[in-house]
């Protein structure tokens, strides 16, 4: 999977996310059975700061991430988030190698349902209770700025 072991280091530590418009982001109906319905087109969340709480893994590699939101004022502030790198072939960290992610933000805790022809981490594969729930994407990084310079803004 492709978030790299050096990401360990920062168990219990912050990183930046900045969420991104991708193809949209997407309200998701948790009081419907699966598949859960979603409403498009919901407002891209402004950044915030996350608290890294648990990595996820498929086999011996890290394949995710679940963590709290840590952003005084903001809307989701002490929600719960799981993230999960977008590609298969590059092996991602929060400082060389930043790139896009999967995200779910929820006020409790995700939980892993393992969904036959799914994999581990896909969006659909994680359970979470309590609305709203969202999912979308995001870059994350160890801080803003590393995203703004490789992003060149």
């Amino acid at each position: 999977m492709p978030i790299k072991n050096i990401c360990l280091d920062w168990m219990e530590k912050t990183v930046f996310v900045f969420p991104v418009n991708g193809y949209g982001w997407q309200k998701v109906n948790t009081m419907a059975p699966p598949p859960y319905p979603y409403t498009p087109g919901v407002q891209v969340p402004h950044p915030f700061h996350v608290r890294i709480k648990e990595f996820i893994y498929e086999g011996i590699e890290i394949a995710g991430v679940f963590g709290t939101v840590e952003e005084t004022g903001h809307e989701f502030n002490g929600f719960w988030i799981a993230f999960f790198p977008r590609p298969d072939n590059i092996f991602l960290d929060f400082t060389t190698s930043i790139g896009l992610y999967n995200m779910i933000i929820a006020p409790n805790k995700p939980r892993m349902s393992m969904k036959p022809g799914l994999r581990p981490l896909h969006p659909d594969a994680i359970e979470v209770d309590g609305i709203p729930r969202l999912r979308g994407y995001a870059e994350i990084a160890l801080s803003e700025e590393l995203i703004r310079r490789v992003k060149n803004v």
